[in-house]
């Protein structure tokens, strides 16, 4: 059984021990982050990164992959690149967390991040993970799952929700934990989808799963004060 935990937090200040940003550029350069740490690997098409902003963070030891091919998307290549980037230093990894803009008002792109969502299973076995403001949205696989959510999203149920979305074939699903429970329903397109639904406070966050085949779940909640913290 996969188990997911999500929990939330009050937001800290950004602090961290690499090098900023920020503490390098000139007080005259326009840096589009200017609180990131440094990363370990930039990837992509590079056709809206400032140039000066690239070439600094090449200076500074940062692996720059350019991935030119227009047939897949930025987040697809990402994936692509990070599996191997993990597999060849064979870094241990519990989850992918991707922050996107995948509630934007540019309906393809949310739906080309929901594809690649679906498609990266066959590239990376590590879990990626959308997260978006106050959305979180992954691909639960064929099979059992647990996702124990924090008190803070049970005890008010108005400002939390979630939703289960077959993904690529009809699935048939079951759920404890919910307030609108399913009991081995199909879940599909023309039929049934199960959208705005929420938590039952009794069974103290512990939310049950089974599916017959991958589908999304997705959960949101109010963003004002606080943050997300994830294991799985």
């Amino acid at each position: 059984m996969q188990t997911y935990n999500v929990a939330l937090t009050h937001n800290e200040p950004l602090s961290s021990s690499n090098t900023e940003v920020n503490d390098i550029l000139p007080p005259s350069a326009s840096c589009p982050y200017p609180s990131s740490p440094l990363p370990d690997l930039i990837s992509g098409d590079f056709d809206s990164i400032h140039p000066e902003l690239l070439k600094l963070y090449e200076s500074l030891g940062v692996t720059i992959v350019p991935t030119p091919d227009q047939n897949e998307t930025d987040f697809t290549k990402a994936v692509k690149v990070l599996a191997r980037y993990i597999e060849e230093r064979e870094i241990k990894i519990g989850h992918v967390l991707v922050v996107t803009g995948i509630h934007s008002d540019r309906f393809d792109h949310v739906m080309a991040n929901l594809a690649t969502l679906y498609k990266v299973r066959s590239i990376i076995k590590t879990p990626v993970i959308l997260l978006s403001g106050g959305s979180m949205v992954w691909v639960l696989e064929e099979g059992k799952h647990r996702v124990e959510v924090s008190w803070q999203l049970i005890k008010n149920p108005n400002v939390s929700w979630c939703g289960l979305i077959p993904l690529g074939h009809p699935a048939t699903v079951s759920t404890t934990g919910l307030k609108w429970n399913l009991a081995d329903q199909m879940l599909e397109f023309g039929t049934l989808v199960s959208t705005s639904n929420t938590y039952d406070p009794t069974h103290h966050g512990q939310i049950y799963i089974t599916t017959s085949h991958p589908c999304l779940w997705t959960m949101g909640w109010e963003t004002r004060g606080t943050d997300v913290e994830m294991d799985g």
